[in-house]
Order: C-alpha cells, then sequence, then structure tokens
C-alpha cells in the first residue's frame, strides 16, 4: 500500500506492518492509531508493531547537515553520509511540510517491504564519529542479528501503559492518584522477580532471610544527579582497580549507554548473546501471560551481564522512582538518593513528601543510606523510613560538608572540593579529601559529595579505595555526556560568504539533559556562574561584552513546562521551541512556543514600571535539526565586541531525547573541526 501523496511530509509517528500505512489516527484494514496495533496483527505485536522513526531521525539529521555544511571538507568516506545505505541517503529529497518524519517520510513504503529488520539494520545507532575527544574506540561493525536483538527489546515499549498526560494538561499543575502497586499492574515488581529467578540472578533477589548481595551493589535514586553520581562512584571504583558494572538510563545514542563495565559500553555482540540468553525465559513468562517490559529486560540484561563478565562491584541507577522500580528487586550494599524535586507527579504524587517517600522505597533493611536531600520535609521522610529499616542515614551537611571553588585549568572549568567526613563511619573529621572535579556546577560538587560518601561506605565494608582513587576518579577518568558538556568551536578564517552573512567569531555549545525545573535551574545557575566567573577573573576585555545565550529547547508532555520556561527567561537571551522526534510525547513546537510567550508576558506585566524587564526572543521550529541550525546562525551573528572569555553560547537542553538527537550532530562539527586543524 503506496503512502497517499497528501500524508506524504507531515508529522507521521508509527508505521503498521500490515498494511505498511503510516499515520496519525488511520489504518487500511482497521483502527490503527499511536500506540495500538492493527486489528490484523494484534495476535503478533511482539514481532512486528508499529516501528517509531526514533530509529531514524537522528541519524538523518546528522547526514544532511554534513551534506549541507561539509561538502569536501573531509577525506572521501569520512563524511557522515559517504558510507551510508543509498536508502538512507535517498532521504535528503524528502519534502519539508512542517515536522517531516525523516526517512519514513519518502521512503516509507521501502521500509515496509524491508520490514523491521532492515529498518533497524540501516537507522538504529548514530554513525560512528571519528573524533579522539567524542570516541576512543573504533567504530564497530555491526554484527548478524544486532537488529534482531533491537527489535526484541524495542519491540516491548508500550507508551499506552506510560499514561501521558492529554493535550489540555500540558505545563499544568493538575495531578492524578499516585500510581502504586496495587492499583496499576504494570508497575507491579514481582514479574522483575520472576525474570530474575528464569536467569539465575536470585542471589540478587532483595529478601528478607538475605541481607547481602552476591557482589557489593550500590543503588542510586534521586530526581536530579542519580545518573551523574552513579557515574562518579564508578570512575572512583574503577580508579581502585575494581572490575565495574554500571547500570544507567536513559541512554543518549546507543542501547549499549546503558550497560558499561569499566565505563566502557558493552558491544553489540555482547547485546546479541544477551538477548539470545534472554529470549526463552521472556517467551515462557510471556506464554505464561506475563509480557515483561523494556525496562525490565534490560535491568535483568544488566545484572546478567555484569555476572557472566565477573564484576568486582555493580552500580545501579533507579530509572523512575524507587519503591517499585525495576532495579529495586536487588538487594543492596549500600544506597543514596542525591535528591528530591516535583517530576513525573502523575506516577509518583504532586508533593515533595509522597515523591521523598516513593525514592526512599529503595531503602532496605540495614543498608547504609547517603542523602543529598535538601528539602527538611523530605529529609524527615527519608530518616523516618530509614528508622522503620533500621538503616544509617548519612546527610549532605550534617554527616559529611563539600567545599567546592570554582576553577578553570587548562582552558577548561573545573571546581576544587575539599570532602570533609563529620560522622566517624565516614573517617575522621580531619581527614580532608581534595580533589579536582571535571564537572561544573553547584548541584555537581553536592552529587561528588554523595559519590565519595558512598566510596567511604564501600571502603568500610572492606573494598580498597585510597584518597588518590577518588581523585583520580573525579578528574581524569571522568566523563558524564550530556551533562553540561561543553563543545569549544575557534573562529574560521573569514570566507567571503562570511562576510555577506555576518557570521564569525569563537562560540561554544553545551548539551544538556536538564528535563525537570530543578535541573534547569541547575544548568542556568552553573552557566551564570562561570560567566561571572570569566568576567570577574581578569581574563574579560575592556569595553566588551558577554556573548549571546540561545537555548534549543523540547520537552515532554508530563514535564512542568511554565516552571522550566519561566527559568529559561530569566537566564536566554533567546529560546528557540523545537521538538524531539525520537518519542510519541514531546510537546509540539508551537504549543512550547505559546508557553514562553505567555510566561514572558506575565514577567513583563509583574516588572511593571518597577524594573526594566529582559526582552527575550522566542522562535519556534518544528524541526530539531532547523532548530539547531538557527541557534548556529545566531550565536555567530557578529554583535558587537563580544567577550572572548565569554563567548557566545548555544544551550541544546529539556530532553534526553533532545540531547540524543542533536549531540551526534555536534560531534560531528567537532570532528570537522579537529580534522581541519590537523590538516
Amino acid at each position: 500500500m503506496k503512502i497517499p501523496e497528501e500524508k506524504v511530509g507531515q508529522t507521521l509517528e508509527y508505521l503498521c506492518e500490515s498494511c505498511g500505512y503510516a499515520s496519525e489516527s488511520n489504518c487500511v484494514r482497521g483502527n490503527c492509531v499511536p500506540g495500538r496495533l492493527c486489528s490484523q496483527i494484534a495476535d503478533v505485536r511482539r514481532t512486528f508493531s508499529f516501528q517509531r522513526f526514533r530509529l531514524t531521525r537522528p541519524i538523518w539529521a546528522a547526514d544532511r547537515l554534513s551534506d549541507r555544511t561539509s561538502r569536501g571538507s573531509a577525506p572521501a568516506g569520512q563524511r557522515q553520509g559517504a558510507a551510508l545505505p543509498k536508502f538512507r541517503r535517498r532521504c535528503h529529497n524528502a519534502p519539508r511540510s512542517g515536522l517531516s518524519s525523516g526517512a519514513g517520510s519518502c521512503d516509507v513504503v521501502d521500509v515496509r517491504r524491508r520490514r523491521t529488520k532492515s529498518l533497524i539494520d540501516y537507522d538504529v545507532s548514530p554513525p560512528s564519529i571519528d573524533s579522539t575527544e567524542s570516541r576512543t574506540d573504533p567504530p564497530q561493525a555491526v554484527p548478524n542479528g544486532y537488529a534482531q536483538a533491537l527489535e526484541f527489546l524495542f519491540g516491548r515499549i508500550d507508551y499506552e501503559r506510560r499514561n501521558p498526560l492529554p493535550p489540555q494538561e500540558i505545563g499544568t499543575d493538575q495531578v492524578a492518584r499516585p500510581i502504586t502497586e496495587d492499583n496499576h499492574p504494570p508497575f507491579r515488581l514481582e514479574g522483575t522477580r520472576e525474570l530474575f529467578r528464569r536467569l539465575g540472578l536470585s542471589d540478587f533477589l532483595a529478601q528478607p532471610e538475605r541481607r547481602r548481595p552476591p557482589v557489593p551493589l550500590v543503588h542510586i535514586a534521586g530526581t536530579k544527579g542519580k545518573g551523574s553520581t552513579a557515574t562518579m562512584v564508578s570512575c572512583i571504583l574503577t580508579a581502585a582497580g575494581f572490575r565495574v558494572g554500571l547500570y544507567t538510563s536513559p541512554h543518549l545514542t546507543d542501547l549499549e549507554e546503558r550497560l558499561r563495565i569499566d565505563n566502557r559500553p558493552c558491544s553489540k555482540q555482547s547485546l546479541i548473546d544477551l538477548v539470545s540468553r534472554m529470549r526463552p525465559a521472556v517467551t515462557a513468562m510471556e506464554q505464561a501471560g506475563h509480557h515483561p517490559s523494556f525496562f525490565e529486560l534490560t535491568t535483568a540484561m544488566a545484572v546478567l551481564y555484569f555476572r557472566q563478565s565477573k564484576c568486582d562491584v555493580i552500580v545501579l541507577e533507579v530509572g523512575l522512582g524507587g519503591r517499585l522500580d525495576c532495579t529495586n528487586v536487588c538487594v543492596s550494599s549500600v544506597a543514596a538518593i542525591t535528591s528530591i524535586g516535583l517530576d513525573h507527579q502523575r506516577i509518583l504524587g504532586d508533593t515533595i513528601e509522597a515523591i521523598a517517600a516513593e525514592k526512599a522505597g529503595i531503602i532496605k533493611g540495614s543498608v547504609d543510606v547517603v542523602s543529598g536531600i535538601a528539602q527538611p520535609t523530605a529529609k524527615q521522610v527519608a530518616n523516618d523510613i530509614a528508622k522503620h529499616r533500621r538503616s544509617t542515614v548519612f546527610q549532605l551537611g550534617t554527616s559529611f560538608k563539600i567545599e567546592s571553588t570554582p576553577q578553570v585549568l587548562d582552558g577548561k572549568p573545573v571546581q576544587r572540593l575539599r570532602y570533609r567526613p563529620i560522622r566517624s563511619e565516614l573517617g575522621d573529621e580531619q581527614e580532608i579529601i581534595e580533589v579536582v572535579l571535571a564537572l561544573e556546577g553547584a548541584h555537581q560538587a553536592r552529587n561528588a559529595g554523595v559519590a565519595i560518601s558512598l566510596a567511604l561506605l564501600l571502603r568500610r565494608q572492606g573494598l580498597d579505595i585510597s584518597h588518590a582513587a577518588i581523585a583520580r576518579g573525579l578528574s581524569e577518568d571522568l566523563r558524564c555526556d550530556g551533562r553540561m558538556e561543553r563543545f569549544r568551536f575557534a573562529a574560521s578564517p573569514r570566507q567571503p560568504s562570511e562576510s555577506e552573512t555576518g557570521l564569525e567569531g569563537d562560540f561554544q555549545v553545551i548539551v544538556d539533559t536538564a528535563h525537570n525545573p530543578d535541573s534547569v535551574a541547575a544548568l542556568c545557575q552553573a552557566i551564570r556562574a562561570s560567566q561571572e566567573r570569566c568576567s570577574s577573573g581578569g581574563s574579560s576585555e575592556v569595553g566588551t561584552t558577554r556573548g549571546r545565550l540561545v537555548f534549543v529547547f523540547a520537552t515532554s508532555r508530563d514535564k512542568d513546562v511554565r516552571a522550566m520556561a519561566s527559568t529559561l527567561l530569566q537566564f536566554a537571551d533567546e529560546v528557540i521551541c523545537t521538538r524531539f522526534v525520537s518519542n510519541p510525547r514531546a510537546v509540539a513546537a508551537a504549543e512550547l512556543a505559546e508557553c514562553f510567550r505567555s510566561q514572558r508576558s506575565e514577567s513583563m506585566d509583574a516588572a511593571g514600571s518597577q524594573a526594566e524587564s529582559r526582552s527575550v526572543v522566542i522562535h519556534q521550529l518544528a524541526d530539531p535539526l532547523e532548530a539547531f541550525e538557527l541557534g548556529l546562525k545566531r550565536v555567530r551573528e557578529k554583535s558587537g565586541n563580544v567577550d572572548r572569555a565569554n563567548p557566545p553560547l548555544l544551550v541544546i537542553c529539556g530532553s534526553f531525547f533532545l540531547a540524543g538527537e542533536l549531540r551526534p550532530v555536534v560531534l560531528q562539527m567537532q570532528s570537522r573541526q579537529t580534522h581541519q586543524d590537523v590538516k
């Protein structure tokens, strides 16, 4: 069935594998709507379901940018699109009406003929970037079976079970009754436990009689900071000589990023082998009536991978909440709650106290807990749960302190930290630990304090972790992709075309996964602190101004858009509202822009005559790549005598999905600049 001409170039989220009709609401054979299956294939939904364009768009976008901006700038074979299949590259001629769906909008018939295997074979992961700063390993060849393995996992994502907010509730504070294990079957953990048992992982399951896991296991929850903290702990332990398994979510680009050993993602072949190992157990469970979810599978797969790889220590990051998260089936050696904030209220509750109770659900009997919680009421909730379960809480500010001094080292912003234990379990109070943290922001200093405390508690349990290992793990060995990740681009020699367009000058790009009000506020504060430090540090030039600050922003429907917009409007010079294409929960660019304009009007009305309100320019572009390109143009436009210490800055934030889609494009720009510098 050929795609109707009127549908080509529209926002097509799903492709029905039965009738080949890509649509948001129609199917030639039945009731085909987003998140549901064609009635003709409902009985085989696990094999041939809707294939979302999230698997194709980021690569098509990176390829298109390469063809637009760097034709001939790299040797043959190194250009982004040079080695790509002809099938994908034909998508460059796709009609552009609103937000086109990339490969699907022009070649959907080819996708249908090749069916699921070809779609994933060609488009599931971004091409390797040849950059010494971005990738240290040679690109892997795609082994046979990789597409089927991804199909097995991604085919079990069911967005209907996420119960997203309807469009009329976007950005509002309307919150449903918190979903519990009793009233929402998909969140029950018995299925996860059964999967662990079938895979031979029973000794990792938390039981009343089981106090410790087979190997030390660190469990980390929190509204923000849990991913960074988990990475810090992993780096510290690796620097101490241990083989460390790290499980985080979500991934930015490749699924393998979720499963790391010694901070290296698992190989594609390892992923294939893990899926092959799990397939019989999953099939048996499905025949018995329980269908494991994507996150249940990846969680069990991670623990299985770490066991097979003989890891000395395992670090697990909670996916969502804590009490009913799949990772909570595991018994832990030590746990941490990094922070509490309002996020995922529809699932976790609409108050700080309710969310704290969900996060504190990871506390198990007699397991030490490190807390970075700031709110007094949330602290009390966590302390009460810990007391009931006979666990000791080590609280930031009372059990240990962390002091931060921002610095610039080798041209890169860092922080010099002083960690001082107060509780004797963490060490002698006079035993100060000084480290250089390779991450920006006061929030990362607090996360580092939690990570150091976890390492010291593990040392108390018998692991040999020195202060030198802590220092090395947090400085030279630490890398957190998508956490205020800076990319610096030097001015290129002026070309005739540049003098006509006014494009010149150094600029920077920051990619950050901030996706809730607290994390967006922390990002903005870190940027402001960096700018003020450069201005007051004597490196600024007299008579110069700070470079333009431009945000490219997209987010999900279940987020507090108004709160994030209010924060960004206090810092930004311009905001470009867009959407990501790798998840159906994205807020439309027009809706985002309207929310920003409404918040801007409210701010201007509130300012009145008392203060001069800032006029922030708001753009809207449905295509995220076009939004990024506009952002590049805006930060590179000549605008007075810009201070070299505070160059123009383009910030990509609002969602893991947006960061994952645009980061490969930024990496390619960096790779191209590196190649030109070498030449």
